[in-house]
């Protein structure tokens, strides 16, 4: 069935591990999909599942909105994760609090809140803005955020006591709340009007 004036609203996911809280999978939609309201509590994953996993997602919507998600007390799950570049997503007015992350297996980066590491483009695109983030902590580099600079625009976001760790002796941690990965840029990706405290 073809989807349209799709919504979520107001669903919450307490105290799970090794498994993906949330995944979405349409087949054909002429409409962009809406989620609001969704509330993410309790995590402690040894086995690092990320809550939602676009990698794992299919949407052939043009955009998908995610509003007002909270996400809080989040231990080595990561919030959200890209490595496949499978939709084009906004993510608008959601909180990230007391979320860490300590990597167990080489990773580019640390990014406890959103994880986005792409090989290549393909023209899709991550839009984060008017997010709070407040006591993210991560290995590696960026404490609340991990991001490749090409698939990623930030906006109006805030935040507060992010701190990056460094993995090991001989490493080093870098970017306290977010850490931009920069290898090429092929367009300008907007970045701005964003509080760190």
């Amino acid at each position: 069935q073809e989807l349209e004036n799709s919504k979520l609203n107001d669903n919450i996911f307490e105290n799970n591990s090794q498994v993906m809280s949330f995944k979405l999978n349409i087949t054909r939609a002429t409409t962009d999909f809406n989620m609001h309201g969704f509330k993410f509590r309790n995590y402690n994953d040894p086995s690092h599942t990320a809550c939602i996993d676009f990698d794992e997602w299919n949407s052939p919507s043009s955009l998908v909105y995610f509003e007002g998600f909270e996400f809080k007390d989040i231990k080595n799950s990561r919030c959200i994760k890209s490595t496949q570049n499978q939709l084009s997503a906004q993510i608008h007015s959601c909180n990230f609090t007391n979320i860490t992350y300590e990597k167990t297996r080489p990773e580019k980066g640390g990014g406890a809140s959103i994880y986005i590491s792409l090989d290549l483009p393909k023209g899709k695109n991550i839009d984060i803005s008017g997010c709070t983030f407040i006591d993210n902590e991560a290995d590696g580099f960026g404490g609340a955020v991990y991001a490749d600079a090409f698939i990623t625009n930030f906006t109006d976001n805030k935040f507060i006591n992010c701190r990056s760790l460094s993995d090991c002796e001989d490493c080093h941690g870098g970017g306290g709340a977010i850490y931009l990965n920069a290898i090429s840029i092929d367009s300008q990706e907007p970045f701005s009007n964003n509080i760190f405290e």
